[in-house]
């Protein structure tokens, strides 16, 4: 990982543990620390969408996106 912050959250008196870091090609990954249910939620985001779109691949976003949730 290039930068990695970690991150405590007082949330109803328990603390939440973020953990956040970006990786060589740009991804960024972000783990969520959940004790009470024994688990971690991970969160990948990427860059995409309509603003990274050009007349060439215009729609193709929204087209992987009714792709991947069928």
């Amino acid at each position: 990982m290039v930068s990695n912050m970690n991150l405590v959250i007082s949330e109803n008196k328990e603390k939440i543990k973020v953990f956040k870091g970006c990786l060589d090609n740009g991804l960024t990954a972000v783990a969520i620390e959940q004790p009470h249910i024994h688990s971690v939620e991970l969160a990948m985001f990427v860059r995409s969408g309509l603003r990274f779109e050009n007349t060439t691949n215009n729609g193709i976003s929204h087209f992987i996106e009714h792709m991947l949730f069928r």
